[in-house]
């Protein structure tokens, strides 16, 4: 008799955390559908190494909409990838054309994750809403490609920078290594890259000269580099020295 209580007790715990993950679920896809529907990405200004604003800014997701769509993949889900990269793309498109009658206006970076172009139909989502900003505003829209792999094919990267530069003013990639090699595999067209500051730090968190060398190839190739995710009490000097134009700040 004891057996069977215990049994049936742990079917009813079972249940209910069961019904509590789903309730969860429930109400983070509702948070998420009405983030998608009333927020808008916030831009942070890109800056130089002196500090001074660049006419450049970089989209973000909404913290609330980030944390919404993290809760979901807690429980789970990890949907809502795409929508979140198309979502960004529109809210930036749509704060362009806002702004066109005001003049002189900063390009606008939009981070489009890498494995959101992996299929067809992702790829269509993502091509369909950068169409939709229309001639007006590509002229002040860039794409910046995230989360690149390492062992990409050169020519998958080329594919994809042909496939936007009709819509948008520049196709830009985030760079997933430090390694020369990589650097010098971007499609020629290419005029912005960015890297986290973290990938220019050796293993005991010091710079290494591996900054200055990548920042000397990506300028032979017109192309500028934006360190992201700088600190700038401590990470400026280091960086200044290394002849880095363009930080995105932390703080």
């Amino acid at each position: 008799g004891a057996h069977q209580t215990e049994q049936s007790l742990l079917v009813a715990f079972s249940q209910r955390l069961e019904q509590e993950r789903q309730r969860q679920e429930a109400s983070a896809v509702q948070a998420v559908r009405h983030l998608f529907e009333t927020a808008e990405p916030f831009f942070k200004a890109v800056e130089t190494i002196e500090r001074q604003p660049a006419p450049l800014v970089m989209a973000h997701l909404p913290d609330e909409l980030r944390e919404a769509i993290a809760t979901l993949a807690s429980l789970g889900q990890p949907a809502y990838s795409v929508e979140a990269d198309a979502f960004t793309l529109a809210g930036s498109g749509a704060h362009v054309l806002a702004n066109l009658p005001r003049g002189a206006m900063p390009l606008v970076l939009v981070p489009v994750r890498f494995c959101n172009l992996s299929s067809r139909r992702d790829i269509e989502a993502i091509v369909k809403t950068a169409r939709s900003i229309g001639d007006a505003g590509k002229g002040q829209i860039a794409i910046e490609i995230t989360e690149v792999p390492r062992d990409i094919i050169r020519s998958r990267l080329a594919d994809t920078a042909m496939r936007f530069a009709p819509l948008v003013r520049s196709v830009a990639f985030e760079l997933p290594t430090v390694d020369p090699p990589f650097a010098m595999g971007l499609p020629m067209s290419t005029r912005l890259a960015t890297i986290p500051v973290g990938l220019l730090r050796d293993g005991q968190g010091a710079f290494t000269s591996s900054a200055g060398r990548l920042v000397e190839l990506l300028k032979v190739r017109q192309c500028r580099l934006i360190v992201k995710g700088v600190d700038p009490a401590s990470d400026l000097p280091p960086l200044r020295a290394a002849g880095v134009p363009l930080v995105a700040c932390a703080a």
